[in-house]
């Protein structure tokens, strides 16, 4: 049946419609499949209506192209009709598109302006336009099926794009809080640098790994990846990785209610920042340090460090370091009965992170921003936070919504970021 569709096809259009079987899906938009045909974005558009019009695909949201299951088997199994090389060079030329796109959304929410790309975008590519934050996230949003089977795809056929790709999607994939999909990237990611002969990048892909891993408690394996990214940063000499491993055992140490040893890990990669001199490391670290001295009660010297962190952050421009440290603050004036300035705090902390669309982060700024409000005898306005705290960790975070659930019944626990 699709056969006869297909070979009524104009050539043009029934080579598009070969070059979409080499794509993952489960959508496909015009400059993704203008770089499949290495063409102008208005003939990938032309052609893709043609198909739409042949009944070969659909168009269910303006954009964006979809092909039925059925459609894209016979799609693959034709796509064996293009020459070997020009498979290879269009699913590159894909490849690349979804790529640099998703670093230019990354360099729009989260720069990294001390890690470039190490290539620039090909000609042949089409990069979609995303011109500031807000086109960034929801491109990402939008894409974000795609661009995991993209990494799944790219570790087939080419491993330096496969740890690129998945290390550009790692902040958008945790501050989401889609942790099983950063999982996925970042075990491809592992094996595809090793494969790639990129020691370093192994080792950022055993952090993120371990990242996704603690986000989602399984902290054996997060503290196995953390290792294994230890021994890659020390036998590269790169300090600054070294701290990174050691803030993010004290993450861990936190989760598991280890607290002196998340103080211990987070004052070892302060220690290793500051004789690196790292400036920005410095004050992220010192906000790590803050905040387990306030974890153990001593709120009169994390305030001294998340107020010094506070300033360095404001100097640097570091929207996500800022909130953090502003949850920080307000957990010690709250613990410190200020709560007054502990809600003014965290209500600036909750208006960054919802700039940034993390959710995770901003659900649980609520629920400190609830237990503040509360503790000064405001019951209306703390129940209304825990609520929107509870919409947004629901489905992120179950065991954090089942503690903000418990507020709202009348138990009253103890909170942990």
């Amino acid at each position: 049946m699709f056969s006869w569709s297909y070979h009524a096809l104009a050539p043009a259009a029934g080579r598009l419609f070969r070059l979409l079987g080499l794509h993952p899906g489960p959508e496909v938009t015009a400059p993704a499949a203008a770089s499949l045909l290495a063409a102008s974005v208005t003939e990938a558009r032309r052609q893709l209506a043609e198909l739409v019009r042949a009944g070969l695909a659909d168009e269910p949201v303006a954009g964006r192209y979809t092909l039925h299951d059925l459609v894209r088997a016979y799609a693959a199994e034709v796509a064996r009709l293009e020459p070997a090389r020009g498979r290879r060079a269009a699913v590159l030329r894909m490849l690349d598109h979804y790529l640099h796109t998703a670093y230019a959304a990354e360099q729009l929410t989260q720069p990294r302006p001390d890690d470039p790309l190490a290539e620039p975008s090909p000609a042949a590519a089409a990069p979609a336009e995303v011109t500031d934050a807000e086109q960034a996230l929801a491109w990402l949003d939008a894409e974000r099926a795609v661009l995991v089977a993209a990494v799944e795809r790219a570790a087939d056929v080419s491993p330096g794009r496969a740890w690129r790709l998945a290390r550009t999607l790692a902040t958008y994939l945790d501050r989401r809080g889609h942790w099983a999909d950063l999982a996925t990237v970042q075990q491809l990611a592992v094996a595809a640098a090793r494969q790639d002969g990129m020691p370093r990048a192994r080792a950022v892909a055993h952090r993120s790994l371990a990242r996704a891993y603690i986000r989602l408690r399984r902290m054996d394996e997060a503290q196995a990846e953390l290792r294994q990214a230890g021994v890659l940063y020390r036998e590269a000499g790169d300090l600054t990785g070294q701290s990174r491993v050691e803030l993010d055992l004290s993450l861990m140490w936190e989760r598991r209610g280890g607290f002196g040893q998340a103080l211990e890990h987070a004052r070892r990669g302060l220690e290793i920042l500051v004789a690196a001199g790292d400036a920005h490391g410095v004050a992220r670290a010192r906000n790590a340090v803050g905040w387990c001295h306030a974890l153990q009660g001593d709120h009169v010297a994390a305030l001294e460090h998340c107020r010094a962190a506070l300033a360095g952050l404001e100097e640097l421009g570091d929207r996500s370091g800022i909130a953090s440290t502003l949850d920080s603050i307000g957990y010690a004036h709250h613990h410190l009965g200020e709560h007054e300035r502990a809600a003014a705090a965290f209500r600036q902390a909750r208006g960054i992170y919802h700039e940034l669309g993390d959710g995770h982060l901003e659900g649980l700024v609520l629920s400190h921003l609830g237990d503040a409000l509360a503790a000064a005898g405001d019951g209306t306005a703390a129940r209304t936070a825990w609520q929107q705290a509870l919409a947004l960790l629901d489905d992120r975070d179950p065991p954090e919504a089942a503690q903000v659930r418990a507020r709202l019944a009348g138990d009253r626990v103890g909170t942990r970021r």
